[in-house]
């Protein structure tokens, strides 16, 4: 005979076994697709299931008017809706040149930001500040290059004795045909 505080307990560990799948199945699908439409796709297929909108919206973070929202494109069958990206960002004035200066910096890539920012201001006349223009090049796929230094403390006659014992005789071997150097 199962008492009364036997079937709260089932179901509270069901519950937790519940939001533990679906903290899971948010993280799994977040990795592969995407954080948005990952959470979009399980919402989708936790309201088929039945799923109450309180769990939903806890373990998914949703609020409560996106999920409204999300409810009434499935009811009008319009599920690609909620798929949409609606953002109302101001596009950068430097996209109107953004060929003009990808064909520059193809041909000659800027050292520094600081170049990219001189470079840009006087092909185009816009002046932005160091982050934009970071961000600009970043969007463009210009990675920035960490730049190596010399050590200090280098012993110039260490380096000369291996340069005469141990490099100059591999090189000549090397033109000779007797072995390839990779540098």
């Amino acid at each position: 005979m199962y008492h009364n505080w036997d079937i709260t307990e089932k179901k509270e560990k069901r519950k937790r076994r519940m939001n533990y799948g679906i903290r899971f199945a948010v993280e799994y699908l977040e990795k592969r697709l995407g954080k948005r439409i990952g959470k979009q796709i399980l919402y989708i297929i936790l309201l088929v299931f039945g799923v109450k909108r309180e769990v939903i919206k806890e373990t998914i973070g949703y609020s409560a008017t996106t999920i409204a929202k999300y409810e009434k494109a499935i009811k009008e069958e319009k599920i690609e809706g909620i798929f949409e990206q609606k953002y109302n960002c101001r596009a950068s004035e430097l996209e109107k040149y953004r060929e003009k200066i990808e064909a520059e910096f193809d041909v000659r890539p800027p050292r520094t930001r600081r170049e990219a920012q001189v470079r840009i201001k006087m092909m185009t006349g816009i002046e932005r500040g160091l982050t934009q223009i970071g961000e600009f090049l970043k969007k463009k796929a210009y990675k920035r290059r960490s730049v190596g230094f010399l050590p200090g403390k280098a012993d110039m006659t260490e380096q000369r004795q291996f340069l005469e014992t141990v490099l100059r005789p591999v090189i000549e071997q090397a033109k000779s045909g007797l072995c390839e150097l990779f540098f």
